[in-house]
Parts: structure tokens; sequence; C-alpha cells
């Protein structure tokens, strides 16, 4: 989970370690969405999936497509449709980076 922090707030607050351990308090779907799905899936148009899959291809697309323009990233694998996407960072180019919030600002503003 990143946050964009350039005042250190979140962190001196210790905001975001709360919104981690809050998250963590459970991840699974509760039982009655779970009972529910079988039904809401059969009875969803086909046409609601295509989309969705396509909304999410066209992100993935574009994120690989901005992570090709970043020096000190590599992406091994274009993603397909998926909602997550794996990196490499090049260590050797993050001289100068302070912390993550530095990095996250620096990316964020594509700056070299």
């Amino acid at each position: 989970m990143a946050a964009t922090d350039p005042n250190g707030i979140l962190r001196n607050k210790k905001i975001m370690e709360s919104v981690i351990e809050y998250r963590a308090i459970s991840v699974d779907p509760v039982t009655f969405v779970q009972g529910a799905l079988p039904e809401i899936l059969a009875n969803t148009d086909k046409a609601f999936f295509a989309k969705a899959l396509g909304v999410v291809r066209e992100a993935a697309e574009i994120c690989y497509g901005k992570l090709k323009e970043i020096k000190c990233v590599t992406c091994p694998h274009k993603p397909e449709g998926s909602m997550f996407v794996m990196s490499r960072l090049d260590l050797s180019c993050l001289d100068g980076i302070e912390d993550d919030i530095d990095f996250c600002s620096k990316l964020a503003q594509g700056v070299d």
C-alpha cells in the first residue's frame, strides 16, 4: 500500500499502520455474499463480464506502457487483463532517493 504523504503527516500519526492492521482483520468475503454468488454469476449478462475484462485489460496495458517509460523499472511479464503487475527495480538507479515517500513522489512526477 502506498500513500502520498510529502509532509509525513500520515507517517507521524501512524495512519498507514492502522489502515494495514484494520485491513487484515478479515480478508475473506462474508458467507451471505458467498451464498449469493452462484445466482448472481448465473444471472449476469455475459456482456458485463466481457466489458469488465476489457476495462481491466486496458488498464493493464496503460500500466505496462507507463512502467516501460521509467528507466529504473522493468516489467518482465506483460499483464494480461490482471489487476496486478510484477516489476523489478534497478537499485543502481535509485541513488539520491531518501525514502519510500521520496521514491513515490519522484515516480509520480516522472523525475529521472
